[in-house]
């Protein structure tokens, strides 16, 4: 499902002129909405127009016109439920609705693919399980110091596995029913993605598909440590395999000998083949896939 979004579109409405006195509007409207000048704390000097319909957030400068927040929360007033995609077609079309431009025109520079499974226990004792990711170690999600959630930061994008749950009764002070894991891309530049360009984008069929076929792959590349069986290697494959999920090691040994580096890489990808009694994708993968294809029921309706 998609989630936050930040896309732009040229400002085709003209931007508003000052009265005979020298005097900026108060309000302009751009399309259904009325958009309320805001200025800078010093000096006074005008910022640009905004309005807020729904947590959804509309900025209009000079050349653009920017929206940006959740669209879960734009049509639902929520973001931990699950957002399907005739919900997502349908705050597309309220999109486009109050601004009267066309979807194909907004151009996305950032979004979020997001799904929520439900699991037997507490989602935050998977966290636990969760182990590298392209060789990089999970940093911490914290609220308040405590840890909810891993993330893995990337220029291009982000990849997060957090506690649902944990998070909205931390933020939002409400209780859900449901023991909810959530795994989330946030794609922080379109290169690592080029199938969505524009809003428009996201109506179509295929490229929702190959979205979360990206998403899918991703995920089962994190090393997942729980259930380890070490009775099948010897001391030197033991000590490579805790040595490799030691960042700082593979950066070392890149420096010493490139050529030696990649070669243990391959052997530390072999090891772990051995020592995994499961992987992420024998635990995690089906319920994943089950949910996407919920999500995408009824696809080339709306």
């Amino acid at each position: 499902m998609v989630d936050y979004i930040s896309m732009r579109t040229d400002n085709i409405f003209g931007y508003p002129l000052p009265d005979n006195e020298g005097k900026m509007p108060d309000i302009y409207e751009v399309g259904q909405l009325e958009m309320y000048i805001q200025r800078h704390k010093k000096g006074g000097h005008i910022k640009h127009y905004c309005c807020e319909s729904n947590s959804l957030m509309f900025i209009l400068t000079e050349r653009v016109l920017i929206v940006s927040n959740s669209l879960h929360k734009f049509l639902k007033n929520e973001n931990h439920s699950d957002f399907t995609n005739l919900q997502l077609l349908k705050s597309i079309r309220l999109i486009e609705c109050l601004t009267g431009i066309s979807a194909e025109n907004f151009h996305i520079t950032k979004f979020e693919l997001a799904i929520n499974i439900e699991t037997n226990q507490h989602p935050y004792k998977y966290l636990e399980s969760f182990g590298n990711y392209k060789n990089r170690e999970p940093d911490k999600m914290k609220i308040k110091g405590f840890r909810y959630g891993i993330k893995y930061i990337f220029s291009e994008y982000h990849v997060k596995i957090y506690d649902k749950t944990e998070e909205i009764k931390r933020r939002e002070r409400e209780k859900l029913s449901k023991n909810t894991l959530r795994f989330e891309i946030q794609y922080e530049k379109l290169r690592k993605t080029s199938i969505i360009k524009t809003l428009n984008d996201f109506r179509d069929k295929e490229n929702l598909i190959m979205l979360f076929d990206d998403f899918l792959e991703t995920f089962a590349k994190i090393d997942y440590i729980g259930n380890e069986d070490f009775s099948t290697i010897g001391q030197k494959e033991r000590e490579l395999y805790f040595a490799g999920q030691i960042q700082r090691y593979w950066m070392v040994e890149k420096i010493i000998n490139r050529n030696t580096a990649k070669s243990k890489m391959a052997r530390y990808s072999r090891i772990k083949a051995h020592v995994y009694a499961k992987t992420f994708s024998d635990i995690f993968l089906p319920p994943l896939q089950e949910k996407i294809k919920e999500l995408l029921h009824n696809l080339n309706s709306g």
